[in-house]
Order: C-alpha cells, then sequence, then structure tokens
C-alpha cells in the first residue's frame, strides 16, 4: 500500500504509494530508494519530520530486475527492447550522481549482479554456468575455483546452478550465495556455498532437497541467516530459520514453524533477527541464539532493519 517507517519506540509512520520495493539508502541514514512496479525508474526520499522529501529520481526500464553497486552509486539493469524484453547481453549502468548512462556489451551472457574490482557476474544463456566478466579487459574468468569445487561437493554431482543473487559480508570479504547441484535430472539438492571474494569456496551449507532462501549477513561479518522451507504441502507455515557461522562453521536452527519468507533481516547490533511470518499475521523478532522470540503485529510485507540495512541494497528479490 505504501512505505511504512517503525522507529524504535515503535512509533509507525505510514506514507501512501503504490505497490514498491524498498532499500535503506547507504549514503543517507534518513534516504530511502523506492523500486516502482509500475513505473521505470527508481525514486529516492528523505525522512523529514512532515513526512517523505523527493531527493532524486533516475530512468531504469527495468525496476523489478535493478541492482546497485556496492556503494550503491551505479543502477544497473538490461535494458528493455521493444518487444518489452530484457536486452540480454547488454548491462545498462546509471550514475545516480551525474545522471550519466553507459552501456557494457558482452555478446551472450546474462548479465548480473555487481562483484568487487569492477567486475560483474554474468551467466550464459544456454546453462547456468556463472562468471565474473571484467568489462575493461573484457576478460571473462570462471566464478569458482574447480579444485576447490571438487573438495567440497560429493563426487558423483553432474552439475552444479549458483543463484545470481549474491550476499556479500559487511566488510566484502565473504559472499554467501544459493546454489542447488544434480546427481541427475530427478535428483537435485539445495545448499548455500560460502566463499571468498576471490571466487574460492570456503563451506556448503546443504539443506538436502529442502529450499532454501536468499542469505543475509550479520554485521559481525561472519555469521549468516538463512530460511528453509518446510516440506509437505504445508511447508510455506513449517520453515525454520538457521544461522551459520562462517569462523567456527557452528550451525544453529534459531526457530521453527515459522514462515517461508525471502530473508530474515538482522539488526545494526547483531543480537536479533527480523521475520516476516506472514502465515500467522506477525513479524517475529528473535534473538540471534534463539533464546528469546517477541511477536509484533503485521505492517507488510519485506520488512528490512535500517542502517546498515539488511539485506544489503543490492538485493533484488522479492519485487515481482
Amino acid at each position: 500500500r505504501g512505505v511504512g517507517v517503525v522507529a524504535a519506540d515503535g512509533e509507525v509512520r505510514e506514507f501512501a504509494g503504490k505497490p514498491s520495493f524498498l532499500y535503506w539508502d547507504p549514503t543517507d541514514p534518513d534516504g530511502i530508494l523506492v523500486a516502482p512496479l509500475d513505473r521505470p525508474r527508481i525514486e529516492g526520499y528523505r525522512l523529514t519530520g512532515d513526512g517523505l522529501e523527493e531527493a532524486g529520481s533516475w530512468r531504469v526500464e527495468d525496476t523489478v530486475n535493478a541492482t546497485f553497486s556496492p556503494d550503491s552509486r551505479w543502477i544497473g539493469f538490461h535494458p528493455i527492447s521493444r518487444n518489452g524484453r530484457p536486452r540480454l547481453g547488454v548491462f545498462r549502468a546509471v550514475d545516480r550522481v551525474t545522471g550519466r548512462t553507459i552501456d557494457l556489451h558482452r555478446e551472450g551472457f546474462i548479465l548480473g549482479g555487481w562483484w568487487p574490482g569492477g567486475r560483474i557476474m554474468a551467466g550464459r544463456r544456454a546453462s547456468e554456468d556463472r562468471s565474473l566478466w571484467e568489462p575493461e579487459s573484457d576478460r571473462v574468468s570462471p566464478l569458482f575455483d574447480e579444485r576447490v569445487e571438487a573438495d567440497l561437493l560429493p563426487p558423483d554431482v553432474d552439475e552444479l546452478y549458483v543463484d545470481p543473487l549474491v550476499s556479500w559480508s559487511p566488510d566484502g570479504r565473504l559472499f554467501a550465495v544459493r546454489v542447488s547441484y544434480a546427481f541427475s535430472r530427478s535428483d537435485v539438492r539445495n545448499a548455500i556455498l560460502i566463499g571468498r571474494h576471490t571466487g574460492r569456496m570456503i563451506a556448503l551449507v546443504a539443506t538436502a532437497e529442502r529450499w532454501v532462501e536468499t542469505p543475509t549477513w550479520s554485521p559481525t561479518g561472519h555469521e549468516v541467516a538463512y530460511i528453509v522451507r518446510g516440506g509437505g504441502k504445508k511447508g510455506h507455515e513449517r520453515a525454520h530459520l538457521e544461522v551459520f557461522d562462517a569462523e567456527s562453521e557452528l550451525r544453529v536452527v534459531v526457530a521453527k514453524h515459522i514462515s517461508d519468507v525471502w530473508w530474515a533481516s538482522w539488526s545494526p547490533d547483531g543480537r536479533w533477527l527480523l521475520v516476516d511470518d506472514w502465515t500467522r499475521d506477525r513479524w517475529l523478532f528473535l534473538a540471534r541464539d534463539g533464546s528469546q522470540r517477541i511477536q509484533y503485529p503485521r505492517l507488510g510485507d519485506n520488512p528490512i532493519w535500517c542502517c546498515p540495512s539488511s539485506p544489503p541494497i543490492g538485493f533484488t528479490e522479492g519485487v515481482c
């Protein structure tokens, strides 16, 4: 229905609007970036005493899949052709500061998220293989080191599918991403893959045949939270929340019997997680160790804790 902001003292402020996806602007603690579903632009606003004040607007033809650079200065997307479809092989970037637009071309690739070092994750149209593309040198390199991949994956895996949505730790050293690996067409398993910015994989957190949602990093930089869907017809009501420590490799179930949602949002101090438990019409605040839970009236979809935002701004999940 619009934009909602909840203050630490419980005050709720609602601002009318149309269906949109919201980001906290990392360049401004009072800034909100809005990706409308019905308008070809990203809009910026600032929270003021009386409401929302417009702070900028940038033409983006595909707001559903728009992705922000790590510093939020650039907005990237596939431009839309006359037939209404994304022009795969072209990655358009808009500079939020100057308004300048540049096109990066790489024929045969579906261009995805931003990567450190001026690189972009890309996938070939004919497969789900993910690569890193450096536009300046036009160099393409494998996303992962095959030797490390062989050490972590079971030996009889035929294919590895990597989700284009990558979650970065606050210091940019580690990433987490959803993966599926197949032994055969009828035997597919899911997992969270943890790796370094160099592309080296360090851990594979398997969830078997259960679907796993988008991972989010704690502000501490070494813990990642993710939601695993439950089994059966009502699996969306019987999901559970886990936290994996990339340093100790300890895996903890924080909560069971919650709704299957895209993510869990971390508080800025790393002590709490917020889950939209929509099947029970509530929000749940969960202590990181699972020792406490606080129910709160459900105010809307996809809550994102502020400052720093969790999940980070690069996420595009949930828009469509």
